[in-house]
């Protein structure tokens, strides 16, 4: 009769970020989304194809690009 024994696996380490901010080509913003625009960038990215960075990367672009500015 073998009894099983359970080995604790250790936990792999978080690791940090490979580059520091300054290195990164996009930098953080902080967007204070109301929870109903929140929903509508969700349905934007997911209609594009995009997360939700690129989709404001992506809407910041085409509004500077039309006409109506």
């Amino acid at each position: 009769m073998s009894v099983a024994t359970s080995k604790a696996t250790p936990r792999k380490k978080v690791s940090g970020p490979t580059q520091t901010e300054e290195q990164r080509e996009r930098k953080q913003k902080l967007l204070r989304l109301t929870p109903e625009e929140q929903a509508q960038l969700a349905q934007l990215a997911a209609r594009w194809g995009l997360n939700e960075s690129e989709t404001v990367a992506r809407a910041i672009a085409e509004a500077l690009a039309s006409p109506w500015r």
